[in-house]
């Protein structure tokens, strides 16, 4: 992954890029306000301003089912 001084940098820089996480690095608000907006389906995308950026979140369904069953089997 890649830190925020770094994203800080290539912005400054006026550099596009990508970087991956998730979403458990995110602020609980944030991951409610994700929440509020994700609609549970199929290839649903949203793209949120952050102070960071934008984060882009899609919704899978195989992703879920396997999310879930990892949950049920703790």
């Amino acid at each position: 992954m890649i830190s925020t001084e770094k994203i800080r940098q290539l912005s400054n820089n006026q550099i596009n890029y990508i970087v991956g996480a998730r979403l458990g690095n995110v602020s609980p608000l944030l991951l409610e306000q994700i929440d509020k907006t994700m609609l549970r389906k199929d290839g649903y995308t949203i793209r949120l301003k952050t102070e960071n950026g934008y984060l882009i979140c899609s919704y899978s369904i195989v992703r879920y089912r396997k999310d879930k069953l990892r949950w049920i089997n703790r």
